[in-house]
């Protein structure tokens, strides 16, 4: 096949060499209009490509994994004195491991007072009841001065009381010895009335014969009222002894019911007292067992809020945070000012764990369902908002990565929010300074 040629316009010798240039006559192959075309071809299908294509726009975002709820307090509902710190910051816990021990030392105090308030406590509850067993007649004043030392105040009220009453008893002897003889006498009187009454009945049938002078039956109605006035006398004077007999003993029932009262009411508030002792002691010895403190999640522990032996930790106040493991895990990311505007509840995420390679664990999948309203700042005194991502177990590749997550682990998140073409990703560098340009002042 003959080679095509093709005359290319060239300028003239005197024009070449007034431009400098040297005249080439140089024939086009169709080869190079074939490459030519392709170019041409392949920039138009970029270009096509590119306006048509979407990629994802994704946000990047650092931060950690943390449980769902808020870290879990370690608190003493008694407060007292640190005398040791048992875990360290960042350490696992398991639940019911030990975080910190308060000293025993003022609990072994209190509890040496109240041993000695209960000793005698007790020792006066035993000497009152004894007392009052002897006021009831249910113990011998000997025996209960057995128990009761030489001076004790318990004592001298007993001898006080025992005195009282040996005159309350001794009266009311006297008043059962006069109402004895009253008692006879009244008996005598009725005796004289009734031979008195036959001596009458005789004297009266004579007076019937006319053997008895009326002047005998007055003489002998007189004697009759005279008898008749004794008895009645007698009477009189054993209802007033008995009326002093029941007198003299209720006046030593009042005086044994006001002793013995006084002595129970003594009782019951030394008693009361002992119980309020007992329970004081108790309640020492239940915090005696409280003085280790113990973890109630397993978690990390995140902070500690005293750093040594010695210092007052009051009644509720936090001695530790634990992050919670067995909760739910979710991340939270601090994302930038100027791209939180991007960012919508319900934007899919990917994360990425920094302790385990993405191309042999895969990525967790999440979606964003919390943004903060407003910024905090950092360590470094730089503005962020907190977002809060929900892990979804939803491949094979987040299950084996989600297994192996745990709450303190760092991640990097992409969240996708929204789409671009390639040729925006293309031109926007090339554009913005332009658009810029041509409005700045």
């Amino acid at each position: 096949m003959e080679q095509e040629t093709t005359a290319l316009w060239t300028p003239s010798l005197d024009e070449a060499k007034k431009r400098g240039l040297n005249v080439i006559h140089k024939p086009v192959t169709g080869t190079s209009r074939r490459v030519a075309r392709i170019l041409f071809a392949a920039l138009a299908a970029a270009t096509a490509w590119g306006w048509y294509a979407e990629l994802p726009e994704l946000t990047y975002a650092k931060g950690r994994l943390v449980p769902s709820s808020n870290p879990r307090p370690v608190e003493h509902p008694d407060g007292g004195v640190l005398d040791e710190i048992l875990v360290r910051e960042g350490r696992f816990v398991e639940a019911g491991t030990p975080v910190a021990r308060l000293s025993a030392n003022l609990l072994t105090e209190e509890q040496g007072r109240l041993n000695v308030r209960e000793a005698a406590l007790s020792r006066d509850t035993a000497r009152l009841q004894s007392v009052i067993s002897v006021i009831s007649g249910t113990l011998s004043g000997s025996a209960a001065r057995g128990q009761l030392e030489p001076g004790h105040r318990l004592l001298a009220q007993l001898d006080a009381f025992e005195a009282s009453r040996a005159r309350h008893r001794a009266r009311i002897s006297e008043l059962e010895r006069a109402l004895e003889i009253r008692q006879q006498i009244l008996g005598n009187a009725r005796r004289r009335e009734e031979t008195f009454a036959i001596e009458q009945s005789a004297a009266l049938a004579l007076h019937g014969k006319g053997l008895l002078s009326t002047t005998a039956m007055s003489r002998l109605s007189a004697q009759q009222l005279e008898i008749e006035g004794d008895r009645l006398r007698a009477f009189a004077a054993l209802a007033d002894g008995e009326r002093n007999l029941h007198e003299a003993r209720r006046q030593e029932q009042e005086f044994v019911a006001g002793i013995k009262d006084t002595l129970m009411s003594e009782l019951e508030t030394e008693e009361e007292e002992l119980a309020l002792v007992l329970q004081a002691s108790a309640d020492n010895a239940a915090r005696q067992q409280r003085l280790t403190i113990l973890s109630s999640v397993p978690g990390i522990v995140q902070k500690l809020h005293f750093s040594g032996p010695g210092e007052v930790v009051a009644p509720g106040e936090p001695i530790a945070e634990i992050l919670p493991t067995q909760d739910r895990l979710i991340a939270e990311v601090e994302i930038q000012p100027q791209d939180i505007g991007h960012v919508a509840i319900g934007d899919p995420v990917e994360l990425k764990s920094t302790t385990f390679d993405a191309r042999q664990y895969g990525v967790q999948a999440g979606e964003v369902f919390e943004i903060s309203p407003n910024s905090r700042l950092n360590e470094r005194n730089e503005a962020y908002f907190d977002v809060r991502i929900a892990l979804i177990d939803e491949t094979a590749d987040a299950e084996n990565l989600s297994s192996r997550l745990s709450a303190g682990m760092e991640v990097n998140a992409a969240i996708r929010t929204g789409e671009r073409t390639v040729l925006d990703y293309i031109l926007s560098p090339i554009a913005d300074p332009i658009s810029r340009a041509f409005h700045e002042r």
